[in-house]
């Protein structure tokens, strides 16, 4: 039995389909997320290369399209991450491998390039190996202890169940 006398196959139920549930919302929350860090990069970009914001327009509508293309993806990815199991350890890994992708793929590879951009890939790996170690540490506790058998004489769902009884054993006697 769960908490408050209900079993647990209703808990695991209701947890289960509200992280179905949880999706639509994260998908929306992640575009709209998104969207707000692509134009707000923009807004603050500008000024502070004292450009006007017109000049960086073009720009801003594509970031602006990728936003509300790849934001619900992410964030119904991001809702997972509660999740037990594989599902929420895939959802906790997204976002460490794809600043790992981003990182190493898309490396500037300008002729100014400085010592900074290398100390900000190597931030940005050791974060995401952070994430990752994190992630997947939850992941093995989470199993490990899912594992664990029962100590003897610990009462476990099946002892605390009152025995069935049929209504024909009240007849019987």
């Amino acid at each position: 039995m769960g908490r408050a006398g209900r079993p647990d196959g209703l808990v695991r139920g209701v947890a289960r389909r509200g992280a179905e549930r949880a999706a639509p919302i994260g998908a929306a929350c992640g575009a709209l997320a998104l969207l707000g860090a692509s134009v707000g990069y923009f807004c603050a970009d500008a000024p502070l290369r004292r450009e006007p914001l017109s000049s960086h327009l073009v720009e801003m509508v594509v970031w602006s399209i990728a936003s509300l293309v790849l934001g619900p993806l992410l964030g119904a990815i991001g809702s997972q991450v509660v999740r037990k199991g594989l599902i929420g350890m895939f959802a906790g890994l997204a976002v460490p491998a794809g600043a790992v992708a981003q990182t190493l793929l898309l490396r500037v590879s300008e002729p100014g390039r400085t010592g900074a951009h290398t100390t900000a890939e190597a931030i940005v790996c050791v974060a995401a190996a952070a994430v990752a170690v994190f992630v997947l540490a939850r992941t093995l506790r989470a199993r490990r202890l899912m594992d664990v058998p029962p100590e003897p004489g610990a009462r476990t769902p099946t002892a605390e169940a009152p025995i069935a009884r049929s209504v024909m054993d009240d007849h019987l006697g």
